[in-house]
């Protein structure tokens, strides 16, 4: 039983303890609004005897997370991906009675975020109809949002590098990566980088480029992610994978804020874990 697990919480002292007295109260008396219960009245009952205990018995959680402590002290409320809710709580919920959805569901808040990005007409040629994301950069809600939801499609993923490409990868890579407890390598052009580089040449439509990295930046079994602005063509993107390859890396995934569906960028990259918050079909 529940009251009885949390009487044998051993004592402990010190401002830690009594932290995460208040936190996991607070946890409880407002999980109702996080999880969906189906008997009140266990609710309400567990609710005021977990408030005693803890009055007398201080917990503490050091060396553990209290996110677990909360998991492993309730197995009768229903399980919860809590990670999935985590920053800003914007993807959907997973309950053992279904699917729900957050107020701030992911079309949602994608939908808010389109809402910041400029469409500049004719830009840079004729009949080119350009997506300026510098309009959700400098708003700090879109920008907070964006960083969120580019850490949340892969919270929880062991990754040891998150690479940007050069430019506005720089702009992404470095925030995602420090979101999931991971390095950031920069993807540069030639002539940029001190050290020995690994390089790669790939078409243009027009001619060709050339991309750069540090032979040392990504080793043998190193899971890495590739996370830039915009997947149009697919040519860059391909290009630093077959980087990554090259130096021993396995590409976990590559995640954009803006995807272009009516260009064959996806395709382009099939056989890879793609994904994107924001799609534009013309």
């Amino acid at each position: 039983m529940l009251g009885h697990r949390l009487a044998h919480i051993p004592r402990a002292a010190g401002v830690e303890a009594a932290a995460a007295a208040v936190i996991s109260y607070w946890l409880l008396v407002n999980s109702r609004r996080l999880i969906s219960t189906t008997n009140e009245h266990e609710f309400t009952r567990t609710s005021d005897f977990c408030l005693k205990i803890l009055a007398s018995r201080l917990v503490s959680i050091r060396g553990y997370s209290w996110l677990k402590l909360f998991k492993s002290s309730f197995p009768s409320l229903p399980s919860v991906n809590l990670s999935e809710f985590n920053r800003g709580k914007r993807r959907q919920l997973t309950t053992d009675h279904g699917p729900r959805t957050t107020d701030n569901s992911p079309d949602q808040t994608m939908d808010h975020l389109k809402a910041f990005i400029r469409e500049v007409p004719d830009f840079p040629k004729p009949g080119i109809n350009f997506y300026d994301i510098t309009t959700l950069l400098k708003h700090p809600d879109g920008l907070r949002k964006t960083v969120d939801a580019l850490a949340a499609e892969y919270e929880g993923e062991k990754v040891d590098t998150v690479i940007g490409v050069e430019a506005r990868g720089f702009i992404f890579a470095p925030a995602l990566a420090y979101h999931l407890g991971a390095g950031f390598v920069p993807v540069r052009k030639p002539k940029k980088l001190p050290a020995e580089c690994a390089s790669i040449s790939y078409d243009l439509e027009y001619g060709q480029d050339t991309l750069e990295i540090h032979r040392d930046a990504v080793g043998n079994g190193h899971k890495v992610i590739i996370a830039d602005d915009l997947l149009a063509t697919g040519g860059t993107a391909k290009a630093v994978c077959n980087l990554v390859e090259q130096l021993g890396g396995t590409v976990v995934g590559l995640v954009f804020v803006v995807e272009l569906e009516f260009l064959p960028g996806r395709k382009k990259l099939e056989g890879y874990d793609v994904r994107s918050l924001i799609k534009y079909q013309s």
